[in-house]
């Protein structure tokens, strides 16, 4: 249907990125209705008019945490790529990364059960990192999502995901290094962490020691002296994209797609 990727160079020699050229002048799209696509409801854990869940839940053990948040975790896989997602509703809507999933019309989907699948990507922010992908699955175990202003530096956190050349639905364990804007890694807020990030992990969970999703491993940046910052987008940016799909209770209307 197209011809490229090829690269957008102005006549000053400016380089725009890449473009594809359409082959067909007519195209067959079928769309799908949001209020089919978006079914469920989310998993959050708190607002910010409503008290922390830390202030009435304890804190678990790591085995515990990750026995509680890897039934959600999933295993993405394109065409020349992979990564990591878990599920946000009990419906099959998948979160992960902006990045593993541009290009992509579907990705396969693996679950941690072993389970194999197809995802439809229904979302990309082009501004954020964050994506969407639906699976035709009924009650997917979801993980509540943290609002940014309840995560403290250096608390402990986990990260699950599925690192490149390693063993699938692995886990790491860090500490919240610090929390707030960054444009070295883009808009939106972040969350700097020293639990170890690999490629492949990304679009995975940041979890705080209640089993809540505080982030969304994005990326490691490596520095000059040859190491590196690890970093999750918060899951307060994750939740204002969700809320185009989801509106709070109390602006739910009869067209809401719950």
């Amino acid at each position: 249907m197209t011809e490229g990727p090829k690269e957008w160079v102005s006549l000053k020699g400016h380089k725009h990125g890449e473009y594809w050229l359409l082959r067909n002048k007519q195209f067959h799209v079928e769309l799908d209705r949001l209020s089919e696509v978006f079914t469920g409801d989310l998993a959050t854990s708190s607002s910010p008019d409503t008290p922390s869940a830390m202030d009435f839940e304890p804190e678990l053990s790591s085995e515990d945490v990750v026995a509680r948040a890897k039934p959600a975790v999933v295993q993405l896989k394109g065409v020349n790529k992979s990564g990591s997602g878990f599920f946000v509703t009990q419906k099959g809507i998948v979160a992960t990364n902006a990045h593993l999933a541009r290009g992509e019309d579907a990705l396969h989907v693996v679950l941690s059960d072993g389970r194999k699948l197809e995802g439809k990507v229904v979302d990309i922010e082009e501004r954020l990192d964050i994506a969407l992908v639906k699976v035709e699955i009924d009650d997917s175990p979801a993980l509540p999502l943290e609002t940014v202003g309840n995560v403290r530096q250096g608390e402990s956190v986990i990260a699950i995901g599925n690192p490149g050349a390693a063993m699938p639905f692995s886990i790491t364990k860090g500490i919240v290094s610090a929390i707030g804007k960054f444009s070295n890694a883009g808009p939106g807020t972040w969350i700097q962490t020293d639990a170890v990030i690999n490629p492949g992990n990304s679009g995975g969970p940041l979890l705080n020691m209640r089993g809540q999703v505080i982030g969304i491993t994005a990326q490691r940046l490596l520095t000059k002296n040859g190491g590196g910052l690890t970093f999750a987008l918060s899951a307060s940016d994750l939740l204002q994209v969700l809320r185009k799909f989801y509106p709070p209770p109390e602006s739910s209307g009869p067209n809401s797609p719950h």
